[in-house]
């Protein structure tokens, strides 16, 4: 996987214009949120071939598997435009519910860092995730009224058809690589 693909595909899966909608309007969880989502990320990327073994899958099979997510993913964020909003700790507490988790470690996110590990990339996958993840945090930041609301949803719905691509790119990859 190329960083060009990798960034493509974290981009689509973390959704930062459907995300965006969502996040809590606080800087300093939006940034702690996303250092430890990336964290959690470049653990996952990093034992990614052990995963794989213990789970005693090919990482062609992984990614055909994570191609399945992405597309599955993709598609909600075609039918649903914001995603519903989740309840949140207090104080920075909201950097891990709902920022962390389930914003940012979505399963999208979890499978291709899961499959980058396995493929070998993880130093790429770990440097396009915390460019996406920096973008979600200026997005989250940013006030945005109405109007701007709505081209967020816009936004995510193409990242959302994005996602189906990249998931069909993914899963074609994986079928050649057999």
């Amino acid at each position: 996987m190329s960083f060009a693909f990798l960034l493509l595909a974290f981009a689509a899966a973390a959704n930062p214009c459907r995300t965006s909608l969502v996040l809590p309007p606080r800087p300093p969880a939006l940034a702690l949120g996303a250092f430890v989502a990336l964290a959690a990320c470049a653990v996952l990327a990093a034992s990614g071939g052990v995963v794989l073994d213990a789970l005693d899958a090919s990482p062609e099979s992984f990614r055909l598997a994570a191609a399945l997510v992405l597309g599955l993913e993709g598609v909600r964020a075609l039918l649903l435009p914001r995603p519903p909003t989740e309840p949140e700790l207090r104080g920075l507490g909201a950097a891990l519910v709902p920022i962390a988790f389930p914003l940012l470690l979505q399963p999208g996110v979890v499978m291709l860092a899961l499959a980058a590990g396995g493929g070998d990339v993880a130093g790429r996958a770990v440097v396009a995730l915390g460019a996406v993840f920096g973008i979600v945090v200026l997005a989250g930041a940013a006030r945005v009224e109405e109007r701007g609301r709505a081209l967020l949803a816009a936004g995510g719905r193409l990242l959302g058809a994005l996602e189906i691509a990249v998931g069909v790119a993914l899963a074609v990859d994986a079928v050649r690589d057999v």
